[in-house]
């Protein structure tokens, strides 16, 4: 009879090693490697952005077009992950990562768009203006 309690409990305890590994086989190492490389793709991204906007080399652009393809491939791998999410929490946390990421994309390509023209040096091309700067006087009654 104690041998039997052991095999029985023994086995529940395998069945539930099993089940834990598969989960981790299957969706937290995956989810682990696939945030990291998102993470680097993010930092990626912005290196070559700065890079491009301390030497206005265009390969930098190039450079960051890549890494964005390369985030963008890591970002549709997660969604498949990130269907396979247990916790609500977790995938409301992924919903709005998405978001931000989608609005710091649009900050770069802002700061990528503006780079090297007239707008990016403001008081320049005020001074360069063909009209001189109005300066606000002052009224009577102040």
């Amino acid at each position: 009879m104690v041998l039997g309690a052991a095999i029985g409990i023994t086995l529940i305890e395998v069945r539930i090693i099993a089940r834990d590994t598969a989960t981790m086989v299957r969706l937290r190492m995956p989810v682990a490697l696939v945030s990291t490389e998102l993470v680097s793709d993010l930092y990626s991204t912005l290196a070559t952005l700065r890079g491009y906007l301390l030497t206005g080399n265009p390969q930098g652009k190039a450079d960051r077009a890549a890494m964005w393809l390369a985030l963008d491939r890591d970002l549709k791998s997660f969604d498949a992950l990130a269907a396979s999410l247990t916790d609500a929490q977790d995938k409301s946390a992924w919903t709005q990562i998405k978001s931000t990421i989608v609005e710091f994309r649009a900050a770069q390509d802002k700061a990528e768009a503006l780079a090297f023209t007239p707008d990016a040096f403001p008081a320049t091309k005020l001074l360069l203006s063909p009209k001189p700067p109005r300066v606000p006087t002052r009224s009577a009654s102040s």
